[in-house]
């Protein structure tokens, strides 16, 4: 399971890497708090998210995260050739970052699409 302390600590590394306010808790973590009060017991990750436009900075950051003991395991090219994701392994747990798109008011992961529905 996820310490708090982990995420605490996390939340230290993004401000040494600048990269506070352009990564964000997603999925299953926040579920698990919303729901719970805690994480997902039988969740073994954390997934985060950033937006497309910021991971240049990122992965500019990225030697602070091994600094601090982050390892790289893969990163997920979509059909389209574009990166999607990019997964880590660190204290235990896989930290999985999702690079988030936008259109217009519309925000999603998994590469940019030019078939967007915005209404029924």
């Amino acid at each position: 399971m996820i310490k708090i302390e982990d995420i605490q600590r996390f939340h230290d590394v993004l401000g040494e890497a600048e990269l506070l306010d352009k990564v964000w808790l997603c999925g299953g973590l926040v579920l698990g708090y919303y729901r719970d009060g805690q994480p997902i017991g039988h969740d073994p990750d954390v997934d985060l998210a950033i937006m497309d436009a910021d991971v240049r900075t990122f992965w500019d950051a990225v030697p602070i995260f091994e600094r601090h003991g982050f390892r790289k395991l893969f990163r997920w090219v979509n059909g389209e050739g574009l990166i999607c994701e990019y997964s880590f392994q660190w204290e235990g747990a896989k930290w999985e970052f999702f690079i988030h798109f936008q259109a217009g008011s519309l925000t999603w992961n998994g590469g940019p699409s030019t078939n967007i529905r915005t209404s029924a």
